[in-house]
């Protein structure tokens, strides 16, 4: 398994290489993730990607982590502080008004 991040960086030669592992028959599992907000329908990730689905040589699956609820954000802030959910409650509020619910920025919270 590869975990490969911010693949909206990626250059040219550097998405070959993916391509070419991609083609192989060998047992890979790829993991890549990027930010769509700086991937346009021409971008060479997004073309390269078109490429390995065209290939049909693996299986591609695309998801996208939207943003949480209050309510979810409520379960992890009460998971995160081993209290209620009532307890937790207002300092969730807090933290999904200032991150939007955004994962990535709730874990930095």
């Amino acid at each position: 398994m590869i975990f490969l991040d911010n693949l909206q960086w990626a250059d040219t030669t550097s998405l070959k290489l993916l391509q070419l592992l991609m083609a192989d028959d060998g047992h890979l599992m790829m993991i890549g993730a990027y930010r769509d907000n700086e991937v346009s329908k021409s971008h060479l990730l997004t073309l390269a990607i078109e490429e390995i689905c065209a290939l049909n040589t693996a299986h591609v699956n695309r998801l996208r982590l939207t943003p949480l609820t209050l309510q979810e954000t409520n379960h992890l802030v009460a998971d995160t502080l081993h209290h209620s959910l009532e307890f937790a409650q207002p300092l969730a509020k807090l933290i999904y008004q200032k991150t939007g619910g955004n994962p990535f920025l709730l874990a930095k919270f």
